[in-house]
């Protein structure tokens, strides 16, 4: 029993969450209000969007494929939902169609390495480039510097009572599904 545990401690997994979990103590015991709820909350919050984007990720990965052009469809989807502010188009209408067009464009990778059996290495290289160049030419030379409060909020406010802020609902909604 003992050189099993040993044995799990001396792999580099072992090691690794040996260490973060004496990092976590030395901080929770060194650095006042590091364990409270609202800094905990806010770490989540930090780390959900990197999370959503994670999670499709780990399943393409599990799968032997990768996808090179996750970052430009992030930016992308940014151009889109800043097109459609300076626009004036409500947000309720907005973020629907941000989230179609980064739908829209996994699917196109995806289409393209299932339906006609290309390499997605050589596919997610190509559409990021593409997803890329159409961000800056939708982009141009003006800035969106000017985000609606509502935006703004969503990232701030909490749900309800409790410090858990919003930005981490939808990784909570999706980790099940991906899980």
């Amino acid at each position: 029993m003992i050189t099993k545990i040993v044995r799990r401690l001396v792999s580099w997994n072992g090691f690794l969450a040996a260490l973060f979990a004496c990092v976590l103590i030395y901080a929770t015991i060194s650095v006042p209000h590091f364990s409270s709820a609202f800094n905990l909350a806010q770490a989540a919050a930090g780390m959900s969007e990197k999370a959503i984007l994670l999670l499709p990720m780990a399943l393409l990965i599990i799968a032997r494929e990768i996808d090179l052009s996750v970052a430009s469809i992030l930016a992308l989807a940014s151009v889109v939902l800043g097109v459609l502010i300076r626009s004036q188009v409500p947000l309720v209408a907005a973020i629907p169609l941000v989230l179609l067009v980064g739908a829209a464009a996994g699917a196109l990778n995806g289409l393209l390495v299932t339906a006609l059996s290309l390499p997605s290495l050589v596919v997610t290289l190509g559409t990021m480039a593409l997803f890329r160049g159409i961000g800056y030419i939708l982009l141009g030379t003006l800035p969106v510097n000017e985000l609606p409060d509502a935006l703004i909020d969503f990232g701030i406010n909490s749900v309800g009572p409790t410090a858990i802020p919003w930005t981490i609902t939808p990784f909570v909604i999706l980790a099940p599904v991906f899980g």
